[in-house]
């Protein structure tokens, strides 16, 4: 479960740490920030979705999204985020690219990671099983071996959303799905046209898509569930599991069960 959310120099926000539960409501005035608090939810799946750069550019890129209010002498321009679930944490930072001379600014939108950092929870212990730092990558394997990443990653996105190997880095593709599960209803079309307006094909569906196209199965899954749990009779089955943990249809959830957690992060401390 997602517990806490921290945002850094993010438009109006300077800096935030706020603890969650299974169900937080946000409440102010006008322009105190509660949006901000949602869009740095949606950036951080972004980022895992490798859309984090593009994100930003429809905000009005990484100029437009840093903290708007003054700041220290000499002070970097930086925007963080990270989250903490039961199972791991997630932070990642990032700025302006770096100014070239004579270079034609074409790209002058786009964020550059400056550092990227998980870890897997081990009682009150943290073990680092991502790091990007200064250019560089490194990231624990299966067995617990710190590995360099040589491939070429792009600046503007993060590790988890260029790096496909389930197998060799079960832990970074459990969190990817983590985030690849949350979905945002914060606007969702109803009018002439929109995707819940249109027919669908009708298939077994746990959870309503962003944009609602799936309206329809998504209420008759629910409600075949509860006729099954009232009469314990039916042909519904399978709602997922936790997304870090595994659930059925995934692919990464056997490799990141909470015992292969434990056997990797035993396997850091001993390396």
């Amino acid at each position: 479960m997602l517990s806490q959310l921290s945002i850094e120099g993010y438009r109006s926000i300077r800096s935030l740490s706020l603890d969650l539960g299974r169900l937080t409501v946000i409440e102010g005035s006008n322009g105190v920030g509660k949006t901000n608090v949602y869009r740095a939810l949606v950036l951080l799946q972004a980022a895992t979705r490798g859309t984090f750069a593009r994100l930003l550019a429809e905000e009005g890129g990484i100029p437009s999204v840093v903290f708007a209010g003054p700041r220290k002498k000499n002070e970097p321009v930086r925007m963080g985020l990270s989250v903490r679930f039961d199972d791991f944490e997630y932070e990642l930072l990032c700025g302006p690219e770096p100014f070239v001379p004579k270079e034609p600014p074409h790209f002058a939108l786009d964020p550059e990671l400056k550092s990227e950092t998980m870890w897997v929870r081990d009682g009150g212990a943290r073990h680092v099983v991502l790091e990007r730092k200064s250019g560089a990558v490194f990231a624990r394997d299966a067995d617990g071996r710190r590995q360099l990443l040589t491939a070429t990653l792009l600046p503007s996105e993060s590790v988890l959303s260029q790096v496909s190997e389930p197998q060799r880095f079960p832990l970074l593709a459990a969190a990817q799905q983590q985030f690849g599960s949350w979905r945002f209803y914060h606007h969702f079309s109803t009018g002439l046209g929109a995707p819940v307006r249109e027919p669908q094909v009708a298939t077994r569906t746990p959870v309503l898509s962003d944009d609602g196209h799936d309206l329809a199965a998504a209420l008759q899954n629910d409600s075949c569930h509860r006729r099954q749990r009232a009469t314990g009779r039916g042909r519904c089955r399978g709602s997922p599991g936790s997304a870090f943990r595994g659930g059925a249809g995934r692919t990464a959830g056997a490799s990141a069960s909470p015992g292969a957690v434990a056997a990797i992060a035993e396997r850091a401390r001993t390396l």
